[in-house]
Parts: C-alpha cells; sequence; structure tokens
C-alpha cells in the first residue's frame, strides 16, 4: 500500500504541474473554469527562426513607423480636442492620435506602470485585478553530442518525481531534435512555484537543478552539464510580468469581456488577455488584435464620413 501511494502521489503531481503549466498558476490558485482554445486539437504549426519569421513579413510595411525602445508611460483621451488621444513616454516624448490600441501584457496593466487619464473604469479596473497573469519559464539546454541521449523519437520526456518535488524541480522537457534537424537540445518547461523560484536562482545553481531529473533519468547517457544554455525570466520582465492570462479563483469569463471593452471610446484592448476563443495563446493574440485593429478603422472611417 505504501509503494502504491508513493506512485500514485508521484502521477498526481505530474498531472498537477501540467496544469499548473497550462494556466501558469499554481495549483491552489487557478479557478475552477479551464478554459481551452477551441482549436487546441488541429494541426500545430511550428514556425521556423522563432516568431520574428513569421511576423516580419506582416510587419515589413509598417517598420519605418514603428518607434522602437520607447516606453510608454500615460495615455490621455479627450473627444473634444483636434487628436482624441495623447501618448507621453518616458523620455519626455509625446504622439497624438485619433486612437490607440494597448497591446501590453496583462502584467504590465497589473502594474500600473502606464496611466491611464481619464482613469480605467471600474469594472475594466477589476477584471485587471481579477484576471491571473500566469508564469511558465524556460531554460534551453543544448548538446554537442551528435545524437541524443534520449530516445530521439520522443518529443516530450515527463519525469514523475518523488512527493513533494514537483515544486521545486523541472519534470517536463521538450525535445527540439525533431523540429529542428542537428541540434541537440532540449528545454525545459517551469511551472508553478518553481517558476517562480527559478527567477531568483543565479544561472549556474538554475542548470544544475533542472539537469537532475535527466542524469537519474539516463545516468549513462547525458552529459553532467549542457555545452550551452539559455533561460527566461518573464515576472522580472517589466515588459511582462509574466507569461500569460489566466482564470484564477476569483476570475470569471466575463473579466476578459471588461478588459476588451474600448475605454473612452478612443482607447482600445487587445490581446490574448482579451480573447474569448484562443486565450493565453499567441493565435489569441494575433486574431483579436486583427479583430481589434478592423474596429479602429471603422471608427476612423465613421469619423471621417461626418466630418
Amino acid at each position: 500500500n505504501t509503494v502504491f501511494n508513493i506512485l500514485y502521489r508521484r502521477l498526481l503531481e505530474f498531472n498537477s504541474s501540467r496544469l499548473e503549466a497550462w494556466t501558469g498558476l499554481p495549483t491552489e490558485s487557478t479557478g475552477n473554469v479551464i478554459e481551452c482554445d477551441k482549436d487546441l486539437f488541429e494541426e500545430d504549426y511550428v514556425p521556423n527562426n522563432s516568431y520574428v519569421s513569421a511576423l516580419s513579413e506582416f510587419a515589413q510595411p509598417v517598420i519605418p513607423f514603428i518607434s522602437f525602445n520607447t516606453e510608454v508611460t500615460s495615455i490621455h483621451s479627450n473627444n473634444e480636442s483636434e487628436h482624441k488621444v495623447s501618448i507621453s513616454t518616458i523620455d519626455n516624448q509625446h504622439y497624438k492620435a485619433d486612437a490607440v490600441i494597448v497591446t501590453v501584457p496583462l502584467g504590465v496593466l497589473k502594474s500600473q506602470s502606464i496611466s491611464f487619464h481619464p482613469e480605467l473604469s471600474a469594472e475594466k479596473l477589476s477584471a485587471i485585478d481579477h484576471l491571473g497573469m500566469g508564469l511558465l519559464n524556460k531554460v534551453y539546454l543544448f548538446f554537442s553530442c551528435e545524437e541524443p541521449f534520449w530516445p530521439k523519437e520522443l518529443d516530450i520526456i515527463g519525469v514523475a518525481l518523488s512527493p513533494g518535488e514537483y515544486k521545486e524541480n523541472c519534470n517536463m522537457y521538450l525535445s527540439l531534435y525533431n523540429t529542428n534537424p542537428g541540434v541537440v537540445a532540449l528545454c525545459a518547461m517551469l511551472s508553478g512555484d518553481f517558476a517562480e523560484i527559478s527567477e531568483s536562482m543565479d544561472d549556474e545553481a538554475l542548470m544544475l537543478r533542472v539537469m537532475t531529473p535527466l542524469l537519474s533519468l539516463f545516468p549513462q547517457t547525458c552529459p553532467n552539464r549542457p555545452d550551452s544554455f539559455y533561460r527566461t525570466a518573464w515576472r522580472s520582465d517589466k515588459f511582462a510580468r509574466g507569461s500569460y492570462s489566466a482564470l484564477q479563483c476569483q476570475s470569471k469569463l466575463e473579466d476578459r469581456v471588461a478588459l476588451a471593452q474600448p475605454h473612452d471610446e478612443v482607447v482600445f484592448f487587445a490581446g490574448e488577455a482579451c480573447s474569448l476563443d484562443h486565450p493565453s495563446c499567441v493565435n489569441g493574440a494575433a486574431i483579436n488584435g486583427e479583430q481589434v485593429a478592423a474596429m479602429v478603422l471603422a471608427l476612423l472611417d465613421k469619423s471621417n464620413q461626418e466630418t
């Protein structure tokens, strides 16, 4: 019975950690509604050379009009003025516009690093507060061996750690070998409490921690350390403050609807946190952005016709 109970707990905790990776939240913070991308079981697409390659074609026509490295600090809207929106930056630059689409992550809205004038409605502020900003960090491990030391047909390696360990270590790795021929690399997926803990760890300590389960699984073939590795720390990034939105205990689907509503008629919001069909996903951000852009174009067209 003792052996069975330990095995049962290890499997239960492994599945709990998968839920944490899904939502980006610790299990105890997850709400009773688990959202699912409506196209989850459709075919997946893997962009070559990161999302930059997927976006570059769309961005090319507007790149000359983009102000890079420009941090926005406040947005003023006034329907009575000639230019209805004024945007201020940290280096005291000011931009005038007829409308604005705010696409910063939910975590940035939660940090209140951008002020809105007039103030956002109580309903929208409540939605920002109630929605959770999940965290999923990654550690990429690159090895110089010619062949993977794990079964090469595997795309995912899951580890049922000893009871309680999943809160302090990684238990899932994605193989990059089959999608990137010749690249012997794994991506350690850090979720729940460990994702938060990892951001306070130095590089060496984190690398050794995520290598431990691999050395236990493949003691004869796994190198003691990777040749190189890269890590994310999305909670610490002031332009993200997390990975993606999620419904936590006090959240409800209506919060996403409230977040997506325009503010003062000319300040629009877009992104995965505003999507009902594809929340927490890249395609949700892209599709919602296109929908909101169409709304802004319709508003400007109507305004031009009236004048």
